[in-house]
């Protein structure tokens, strides 16, 4: 049973490959990977135009890169809500949350001993 895309509201690139996986197109689309924060990369093959738009170039959605940058920003400036996030978090897995906490409570216990002893 074929799957409905379109109910989804499954995006232009999606339905792109499937016309071409179908036979619609005489090649497949080319590969666009997006970088870590949800930006589109630049193609070094053609000069590139200014057009503005309202994607700032960073993912606005909740997903793991936008956490685990919040657990590091938080981790800099207020420690203890980085761990409220990190393990509040359904993107991060329990194995992961353990590694961070023991981490990052060693890197807590060691600025503390570096101010102490000054």
């Amino acid at each position: 049973m074929p799957h409905d895309m379109s109910h989804d509201g499954a995006s232009g690139r999606e339905e792109e490959l499937e016309r071409a996986l179908s036979g619609g197109l005489r090649e497949l689309p080319p590969n666009k990977t997006r970088g870590l924060l949800g930006e589109v990369n630049p193609s070094l093959q053609k000069a590139e135009d200014y057009t503005p738009d309202l994607n700032a170039g960073v993912s606005q959605e909740n997903d793991w890169p936008v956490v685990w940058l919040a657990i590091v920003l938080c981790y800099l400036i207020f420690f203890p809500l980085a761990y409220v996030i990190l393990w509040r978090s359904r993107f991060v897995s329990r194995r992961a949350k353990i590694v961070v906490s023991i981490v990052g409570a060693l890197g807590v216990g060691y600025a503390i001993v570096r101010l102490v002893a000054g």
